[in-house]
């Protein structure tokens, strides 16, 4: 369910279904580090940091919260560097890098893409090919539906950090969105080796649907077992798998779990 709020934006009631999880089991790893994700994505930097932070008490060896975590401080210290030279050289504070980013953020959440657009754009004035700001613009023109500006910010962040999952997932979608499935096919991989095999359920989802769609049934069943292997109640995967066996036959398919 989280997956499914984070992947339509919907970060307020991703946040909610998680702390509701984190209440019953606050050493959940796995709602902790969606809530981290969550947190940095909107966002609340330090919030996250935290978050990570706890994750390395209770499981020093889970190295995706030790990544996202080592993204954050970097992604912080060059904020701060170009907020401080901004805040010396621009008599209004409003103007640095930093405060234009919010202001983007707010304008996002409160769906006015285009506002959010045009303070992204401002702030890489000033702070150029800056990873985070190039994410949250490819994210505006998602909304916007103008999905090949999207995936050419995608690339764009991807030209700083090649090896950012988020990115890459983030593009597969948009390129699956214009039924370019090959390529999105290629991103889903790429983000894959970069996932840890406890956390790749969601790309092995995005894999076996796009295979679906291209009527690739037998690809896409091996890919949505890969998940039920490691998960036997996994719905959304048994559904995909029930899904292309159906393509498969081309009609209705005994019911089993």
């Amino acid at each position: 369910m989280a997956t499914e709020f984070i992947e339509s934006m919907r970060y307020s009631e991703a946040l909610e279904f998680l702390d509701k999880n984190l209440d019953n089991n606050p050493r959940d790893t796995i709602s902790l580090l969606y809530k981290g994700k969550v947190l940095s994505t909107i966002g609340l930097y330090e919030e996250a940091i935290e978050i990570f932070d706890f994750i390395d008490e209770i499981a020093p060896n889970y190295t995706d919260a030790a990544l996202y975590r080592k993204k954050l401080v970097d992604h912080l210290k060059q904020l701060r560097i170009f907020t401080r030279h901004d805040e010396l050289n621009q008599s209004n504070p409003n103007h640095s890098a930093k405060a234009l980013i919010y202001q983007g953020l707010a304008n996002f959440y409160r769906q006015n893409y285009g506002e959010a657009l045009s303070c992204y754009e401002k702030s890489l004035r000033i702070i150029p090919n800056n990873f985070f700001v190039l994410f949250y613009m490819g994210n505006a023109f998602a909304k916007l539906q103008k999905y090949g500006d999207a995936i050419a910010n995608y690339d764009k962040a991807l030209h700083v950090d090649v090896n950012d999952f988020n990115e890459l997932i983030f593009k597969g979608i948009e390129l699956d969105k214009l039924k370019r499935y090959e390529e999105a096919i290629t991103c889903y991989k790429k983000a894959e080796k970069l996932i840890s095999y406890d956390n790749n359920d969601f790309v092995l989802m995005l894999i076996g649907y796009a295979l679906d769609k291209m009527k690739k049934f037998d690809d896409a069943i091996a890919y949505f077992n890969r998940i039920l292997d490691k998960d036997p109640n996994h719905l959304a995967a048994w559904h995909g798998r029930r899904d292309a066996e159906y393509g498969k036959h081309d009609g209705p398919v005994p019911y089993y779990r």
